[in-house]
């Protein structure tokens, strides 16, 4: 019982965020009958589940960050889940390899475990994954071109022209959805351009997304289903459902 009142209380938030944008405690205290402590424990548990962004004093919807979440906000979202699902990734790496890391946070958490690959390549676009590369003695080509001030990632025709010349022996990108079209997206064409020549420079390629993004399309499509495949952790049978028809899975236990 008191967890059927905790979802519906969660599901009022989320509602009365995505219509106001930003709300203070005290407004959600009031629109739920709710206490401080309890909603202050209620953001802090929907931030996690990356449902909305706490701020000082209240939480901010997602929605207003759909189009471009700020580096340093995605950075500090399912820190848990994205180590668990970048060690993953990690075990596809063999020594000699080439491979391409692009922008995404989930990504970037990926190189920490790479540091043992002997003779390894890491072509990216994004800024941070490139200094982490290097810091760990990695060999690394950054791609050059427009460097996007949000995600620290570099874009643009140059970006892809350069990125065509390589044959890479896995890709691992990131996504901000998995939608019931079967496809994968992101909010930005320019982005989505890189991850679509990047799937097509590779043999395999890997989609490192949490379950959170499961069900939620965004803009522009980069990657079918059948054509990848989805490192997430652990999920449950509401997720199974949203997963559409043809998707190819490492599920983390």
């Amino acid at each position: 019982m008191v967890e059927m009142l905790t979802q519906e209380r969660h599901q009022i938030i989320v509602s009365h965020l995505k219509s106001r944008g930003i709300c203070s405690v005290k407004e959600l205290c009031s629109v739920t009958n709710s206490s401080q402590a309890t909603i202050r424990r209620d953001l802090y548990e929907l931030q996690q589940k990356g449902k909305l962004i706490r701020v000082r004093g209240g939480a901010r919807s997602l929605d207003e960050f759909s189009s471009d979440v700020e580096q340093t906000i995605r950075f500090n979202l399912h820190v848990e889940e994205k180590k668990q699902i970048a060690q993953a990734a990690a075990m596809h790496v063999r020594d000699g390899d080439n491979i391409f890391i692009d922008a995404g946070t989930t990504t970037y958490e990926m190189i920490q475990f790479l540091r043992d690959k002997k003779d390894l390549t890491v072509v990216t676009n994004g800024i941070d994954a490139a200094i982490a590369c290097i810091e760990l003695g990695i060999r690394t080509k950054i791609l050059g071109g427009t460097i996007k001030k949000k995600t620290h990632a570099t874009i643009g025709t140059q970006t892809c022209q350069q990125l065509m010349q390589f044959n890479f022996n896995a890709s691992f990108l990131g996504s901000n959805g998995l939608g019931s079209n079967g496809c994968y997206t992101t909010p930005d064409c320019a982005e989505a351009d890189i991850k679509k020549q990047a799937v097509d420079c590779s043999k395999v390629t890997f989609i490192l997304m949490d379950k959170s993004k499961i069900g939620i399309e965004s803009f522009v499509n980069f990657a079918k289903v059948e054509s990848v495949t989805l490192i997430t952790d652990q999920l449950t049978e509401m997720d199974k459902k949203k997963i559409p028809k043809k998707t190819n899975i490492e599920e983390i236990n």
